[in-house]
């Protein structure tokens, strides 16, 4: 039985499955312009998930979807670093911590257990593809603030596969102009820039779109140093960044080490813990921040004095919030910044870490509010006018999505035990056993996993003594 047609329907595209701080605020971003308009959106990805917990979505897996779709449905894909993510990549950040890399490896060289069948980019929705042995066209795409720079570098299969991906898109806009230069090159002459969507995240607060005329607080000088770093960069840095920080501390009142993201291949709590010892032993008063909440992230940027992190969208944050930013070490972050932030310091080594927070404390409270007001009305602005084709394709009796009634039963939807996966081990297990099947090789090497699986029982009781299970089992019973 088919429940009534959604009204306006809108898919929104990303990678919404997984706890990964940017990922979450760009659908919700768009979800808020999108109710605005009095358009319904409809978070898709490539598995299904509930991370609204943890301040993100409840997430549809496409396949699930697409019988229901008509091919004039409006397809937003909402920005990140998606061109260059493979099928492979997607679900490598997919898996669950309890199982071992080496499976989670297996499984994402295996294939696609997701249904679509014929995508090499994770996130990025073909003109025409198969999912589930179906044939589905969509006419619609939309394509906002990419992240494309790679593509500078990339193979000539990989270019072109992007320009096949993306040619006719209604509308092809990213995030720096080094990615547009990119997508030029390899035959998308269309492609344009806009802001990130991160600097629109003001909308989220009552009052929605509302608050981007809103000039930002000035920032609390001498207050919180919100210091942030990935599990890779810790772990090669650790020492050295906790001696840079030690140098810099003196001006704050304490420091804050934070998370942005606990999806695969992201932070560690574990790397964040041991950089608050590291900082003790030098006698530097730090908490480990280990909310991991969406919205508590960006209010403990948001009342920051200083921001360091190796993240895109602390940086983007804290421009967006009016407040001082260093970005350590990490390509992806000082492409952007030369496009978009070049007045605060990026690319960071350790021992220049000091001198490149005086640096960004000397900018004036009145530079900081210009900064944050022209990125959110250019934002704005490059939204609407995309939204805008949006609500015109939208409003077709031609764009149809009437699901069965029980893909909009929230009780449908598994909880997992942690907020940053969406699929519990044995759901890992079953689409590798699935894709192995009649490989002996594949089908021994499952054998011997399923055994390291079982040894990684002690990690599993961790996992269900912290704070975020705790939150989840809180959330399940409320």
């Amino acid at each position: 039985m088919n429940s009534p047609a959604v009204p306006r329907p809108v898919l929104l595209v990303g990678g919404f499955e997984r706890h990964n701080f940017g990922d979450l605020l760009m659908g919700r971003v768009m979800e808020t312009c999108l109710r605005e308009r009095g358009l319904t959106p409809v978070f898709v990805s490539l598995l299904p998930a509930d991370l609204r917990a943890v301040g993100g979505s409840l997430v549809h897996a496409l396949a699930d979807l697409a019988p229901w779709l008509s091919e004039d449905v409006p397809v937003i894909h909402v920005g990140g670093e998606t061109i260059p993510c493979t099928m492979r990549d997607g679900l490598r950040m997919d898996v669950p911590p309890e199982i071992p890399a080496k499976l989670a490896s297996a499984l994402a060289k295996e294939g696609n257990p997701t249904g679509l069948e014929d995508r090499v980019f994770a996130y990025l929705t073909p003109p025409e593809e198969t999912i589930r042995g179906r044939r589905h066209v969509w006419n619609h795409r939309f394509f906002y603030a990419q992240g494309a720079f790679t593509l500078a570098r990339a193979e000539p299969a990989v270019s072109a596969e992007a320009q096949r991906v993306l040619a006719g898109a209604k509308w092809l806009t990213a995030r720096e102009h080094t990615s547009v230069a990119a997508l030029r090159a390899v035959g998308l002459p269309n492609a344009d820039f806009s802001w990130d969507g991160g600097a629109l995240v003001p909308c989220l607060l009552p009052g929605g779109t509302d608050n981007l005329e809103k000039p930002p607080a000035d920032p609390i000088r001498g207050g919180t140093l919100l210091l942030h770093a990935n599990d890779v960069y810790l772990t090669k840095n650790g020492d050295t960044l906790a001696d840079a920080v030690a140098r810099a501390s003196g001006g704050f009142q304490w420091v804050e080490v934070a998370l942005a993201g606990l999806a695969a291949n992201h932070d560690s709590a574990a790397a964040a813990r041991e950089l608050v010892r590291l900082l003790a032993e030098r006698g530097v008063s730090a908490e480990f921040a280990g909310d991991i909440h969406a919205d508590v992230i960006v209010a403990r940027i948001r009342g920051a004095s200083c921001v360091v992190s190796t993240s895109l969208h602390y940086r983007i944050m804290a421009l967006t919030h009016g407040v001082p930013r260093v970005s350590l070490e990490n390509e992806k972050v000082s492409t952007w910044a030369r496009d978009c932030d070049d007045a605060f310091p990026h690319g960071v080594e350790p021992i220049d870490l000091p001198r490149a927070i005086a640096h960004s404390l000397e900018v004036s409270a009145e530079i900081l509010r210009e900064t944050a007001l022209t990125a959110r009305r250019a934002a704005f602005s490059s939204a609407g006018q995309m939204l805008d084709k949006v609500a015109a394709v939208a409003d077709s009796p031609a764009a149809r999505f009437t699901p069965p009634a029980e893909f909009f039963a929230t009780d449908q939807f598994f909880l997992p035990p942690g907020p940053q996966h969406a699929l519990m081990p044995r759901e890992w297990l079953t689409a590798l056993s699935e894709r192995a099947a009649g490989n002996a090789e594949a089908k021994n090497e499952i054998r011997r996993l399923k055994d390291e699986l079982k040894s990684s029982r002690a990690e599993l009781a961790a996992i269900q003594k912290s704070a975020a299970w705790k939150l989840l089992r809180r959330f399940r019973r409320g």
